[in-house]
């Protein structure tokens, strides 16, 4: 595998032999002081070119750029992005995993006059060919911390978490484990992640990233809670699955009182405690 210094020569001889590209940046967590370094790091690359046209769907542009580097294994161009209009003559991306480990997103971006304002926290200038750039900026996580919900915000989710329970206990009742699980790990847990991100934002006064997926919670959250967190996985044996149901309605309850408390809002426990009671009944019965 090429080191991280082999990578940058490669990429920066690349861009310096073309006068389409003006400016080369670096982001994502090999921009980020505080990411731990691993091999498994992608390389977030933008250059910033007066001709996008050029780079979009070109096969020989492409091919002499991965001839520097191992076997592809895949690629992914916006090309074939379902959702990527061909037209678009502002963004055109290349994603490459080859086979020694190395991934690397290679962006092109057409210059305008909003590139530095509009540029992420997390960016590190390589190459700037014209003063493109401000060079006093300091990369950082600023773009990932969480942001103070509002009132509608911080309603909807509480609500939206205890009407999904009931679907997930229904699902459980009725053994279906694709229901089940796809309802609580896709729908349930998204709101879980809302509300544990909004905990984190009142216990950091707003001032740490929780990371892409909850990857920094162990750090985070307090010993009690994250164990709490890990407890809501479960496989997909249905007794298990009833009780990473009420450990969630647990946490769940505990973080949305702490962050309604810190924001002022008003809560309706009712819910909480309606559907909560509803679960435990049809565990009663023997129903999950």
């Amino acid at each position: 595998m090429k080191s991280e210094t082999q990578i940058y020569k490669i990429i920066l001889n690349m861009a310096n032999n073309d006068e389409r590209i003006r400016a080369v940046e670096l982001n994502g967590s090999r921009s980020n002081p505080k990411a731990i370094k691993d091999d498994y790091q992608d390389y977030d690359i933008a250059c910033y070119v007066t001709d996008l046209t050029y780079y979009k769907n070109n096969q020989k542009f492409i091919e002499n750029f991965m001839s520097n580097f191992g076997k592809l294994i895949i690629m992914q161009s916006a090309a074939e992005q379902s959702d990527y209009d061909m037209d678009n003559d502002n963004w055109y991306i290349y994603m490459m995993q080859f086979d020694d480990g190395i991934r690397i997103d290679l962006s092109f971006y057409k210059i305008n006059e909003s590139i530095d304002s509009n540029r992420e926290s997390l960016s590190v200038i390589l190459l700037d060919k014209d003063g493109l750039f401000s060079h006093s900026h300091v990369s950082d996580e600023r773009d990932f911390y969480p942001k103070i919900p509002t009132d509608k915000e911080f309603r909807f989710s509480t609500n939206e978490f205890w009407w999904l329970v009931t679907y997930v206990a229904k699902g459980i009742a009725r053994k279906e484990v694709t229901f089940s699980k796809v309802m609580f790990d896709c729908y349930l847990r998204k709101e879980l992640f809302k509300m544990i991100n909004w905990y984190i934002g009142i216990t950091t006064d707003y001032d740490e990233n929780p990371g892409k997926l909850g990857k920094n919670y162990h750090t985070l959250l307090d010993e009690k809670n994250y164990k709490l967190y890990l407890a809501t996985y479960s496989s997909n044996d249905f007794l298990e699955m009833t009780k990473s149901l009420l450990t969630i309605c647990k946490l769940y309850e505990n973080l949305s009182n702490e962050v309604a408390i810190k924001n002022k809002f008003k809560y309706k426990k009712s819910e909480a405690q309606n559907v909560t009671k509803y679960i435990l009944n049809m565990k009663k019965l023997g129903k999950i």
